[in-house]
């Protein structure tokens, strides 16, 4: 494999669920064959959550299955909601001024906001850059990034937060329409108050807006309202895709190939899906799992690489500190 460009170290918010979901891969699966004090684990355990998953032992799980998969770049990125430098501008846009004013919508946005709201850019930075070296000991380049939550009207205040930022690259993404985070499963129920045609259009310009900005290097996975299985029109779809892609090459901007949503999501496909990609063959693409936990790096990345060669295509790219980089495959 060559590149995951997408890999999420932390992402919460500590729900049952989730800490479920680490309790047995860290305990579970890494002390599967081994006889330790169950102190030694909780202890383990425990300091993933304090730290907000910047944990060198957690984080060496990454390093293990990036290695198995015989990565050659991995890249690390956070949301900007995950961090208190930022949280004003989540607070504008999903309770202040949320969808139709929607007061339960707004509660609902708020609480979710104040529980993975937690860290500080600096703390993610100062701990990706401590591991570099690791990495690059086993042959891995290494890099940290922010992915940058796009508003509509925005792109002013993301340009000057980027630029003051210490970053190896950025990603930029749509996950909200009109203040509604439309890929949280417990709100799903709002795309039956959809008119999905509009709904698509409001969302495609807003990646058009996104990328004709020119603030981000690569755009991720341009099509994840669909996340939940309502569909955009083909006559929509085409339109955009077309556009999209005429808008990556007139700013010279990465597509991400997104596994997401194919293995996390009911639509299990990913963004954009295998037969949608032919719309992105001429653009420079970039491939991703977007991994929220160390296990599913790397996902489906050999299978896409394997369909671009059958398309032609011949290299994927990244960038870091505005310097593009191509690997061949």
């Amino acid at each position: 494999m060559t590149i995951d460009i997408h890999i999420h170290l932390d992402e919460g918010p500590y729900n049952n669920e989730y800490l479920k979901k680490i309790f047995h891969y860290f305990l579970e699966k890494k002390y599967s064959s081994k006889t330790l004090d169950v102190n030694i684990k909780l202890n383990e355990f425990k300091n993933i959550i304090e730290n907000n998953g910047y944990d060198k032992t957690w984080f060496d799980l990454y390093l293990e299955k990036a290695v198995e998969k015989n990565l050659k770049v991995v890249g690390i990125v956070d949301h900007m909601y995950r961090f208190k430098e930022f949280k004003h501008y989540f607070q504008k846009h999903i309770v202040d001024d949320v969808y139709d004013y929607d007061k339960a919508l707004s509660d609902i946005q708020s609480e979710w906001l104040d529980r993975v709201c937690v860290t500080s850019f600096d703390q993610f930075k100062e701990f990706i850059q401590s591991e570099k070296q690791k990495w690059k000991d086993h042959g891995i380049e290494l890099l940290y990034g922010l992915e940058v939550d796009f508003f509509s009207g925005e792109a002013d205040f993301l340009k000057q937060t980027i630029e003051c930022l210490d970053l190896d690259y950025t990603i930029g993404s749509v996950h909200f329409y009109k203040g509604f985070g439309f890929d949280n499963p417990t709100l799903k129920h709002y795309f039956n108050q959809l008119d999905l045609d509009a709904a698509y259009t409001t969302h495609f310009e807003t990646i058009l807006e996104m990328i004709r900005a020119n603030i981000v290097d690569i755009i991720a996975h341009v099509d994840n309202l669909k996340v939940f299985q309502f569909e955009p029109s083909n006559m929509i779809k085409d339109k955009y895709f077309k556009q999209i892609s005429l808008a990556l090459n007139d700013t010279d901007t990465i597509i991400e190939w997104n596994s997401g949503l194919k293995y996390r999501y009911p639509v299990q496909q990913s963004c954009p899906s295998q037969k949608d990609m032919e719309y992105f063959i001429k653009n420079k693409i970039t491939l991703s799992s977007d991994s929220h936990l160390y296990d599913d790096i790397g996902y489906d990345v050999e299978l896409k690489e394997n369909y671009l060669k059958k398309l032609g295509v011949n290299e994927v790219y990244y960038m870091v500190r505005k310097k593009e980089h191509a690997i061949n495959l």
